[in-house]
């Protein structure tokens, strides 16, 4: 998930690094569209000005001449004089007129310049808004993702703890059960090992999920269930690799979940047994010495059963009772073995 969320981060990076190359892009056009439209509309505001100038000229011109010729008209005066004037009133006129078409003209272009210019700021205006809301969309995202990193770094470093916490509890059953082992084969007399009839096992296996463990297969007859009522694996023999840190969690036992409380716990085969009693780590246990030369752990127990002493014990034979978990170890001297291999379903 880290690294699926890492990939997301880095992608998102990858579009707003893009989306801000276009954003910047696009403030340059609107900057050089809008110093164009800045330049045109002070020359159209000039030429404005020019028209507004030649306009007033003309109506002046005309109004002069307009007085004259009621001046000239009332006294019946048209001398050389009056027609001059008229006649230089006249090509004023004419002139302005001349003068405001070309005006006209230009401002025409002109304003048809800044009605474009202003409709592609306007398009390139949209486009910005468009760039700054999918920037601040990606930036969103990525704060989301990095929030969810930091969660699940958190799990993962909690995660990492228990995988340590495991290794470590495995470590300390492992030498509980060494040293109960040792004095188990202590009490176990003589006799009684000349009696052993040993099961078919094949020794160590060097290869496979297995390799550099001591684990032995059995290659013996199935026997009955150690739960009465049925049970299920809440942890199953073997060796796992973890997919974050990548090293390996190896389970020497089986951990088996009963059907209901208080559930029977049996011998697996005839034997002997050799120590029971009640430990930190491993609660009640008992460690059963059987005549096919297994020697199995029954840990976890609730309660042991009554009249429960060291020495023979059969088959199918009540040793305790169990209600959330029970452990469950099969050993061949050093060497350990599935569990599974040995009980039926």
């Amino acid at each position: 998930d880290i690294k699926e969320n890492e990939k997301r981060i880095a992608k998102l990076r990858k579009e707003k690094k893009r989306i801000t190359e276009e954003l910047k892009k696009s403030r340059e056009k609107y900057f050089e569209a809008n110093s164009k439209y800045q330049k045109l509309k002070k020359q159209f505001d000039k030429f404005i000005k020019i028209k507004q100038s030649f306009q007033n000229n003309a109506i002046l011109c005309s109004t002069k001449l307009i007085s004259l010729s009621v001046i000239s008209s009332n006294n019946n005066n048209f001398n050389l004089e009056s027609i001059i004037k008229d006649a230089i009133f006249t090509s004023l006129i004419k002139g302005y007129i001349d003068k405001l078409k070309k005006i006209e003209e230009k401002s025409k272009t002109l304003q048809k310049k800044l009605d474009s210019l202003s409709s592609n700021m306007e398009e390139i205006k949209k486009d910005i808004d468009d760039y700054t809301t999918k920037k601040t969309m990606k930036e969103q995202k990525i704060k989301e993702l990095k929030k969810l990193l930091i969660k699940q770094a958190n799990i993962k470093y909690k995660y990492k703890n228990k995988l340590k916490s495991i290794k470590k509890a495995q470590a300390k059953n492992k030498k509980v059960i060494k040293k109960y082992q040792r004095e188990s084969k202590k009490a176990i007399p003589k006799i009684v090992k000349k009696r052993k009839r040993h099961t078919k096992i094949i020794a160590h296996i060097n290869s496979g999920i297995y390799k550099n463990k001591k684990v032995a297969r059995y290659r013996g007859r199935k026997t009955i269930a150690p739960i009465k009522g049925g049970y299920t694996f809440k942890t199953k023999f073997g060796l796992y690799t973890d997919p974050i840190y990548n090293f390996e969690i190896f389970s020497s036992a089986v951990i088996l979940k009963p059907n209901h409380e208080h559930a029977k716990v049996v011998s697996v085969f005839d034997g002997r047994i050799t120590l029971f009693k009640d430990d930190s780590t491993l609660g009640k246990f008992i460690i059963i010495e059987h005549d096919n030369g297994l020697q199995i752990v029954y840990a976890h127990l609730d309660v042991f059963a009554p009249g429960l002493k060291i020495g023979r014990i059969k088959k199918g034979r009540v040793i305790g009772r169990v209600s959330k978990q029970l452990y469950f170890e099969v050993m061949k001297g050093d060497y350990r073995i599935d569990p599974e291999e040995v009980i039926g379903k």
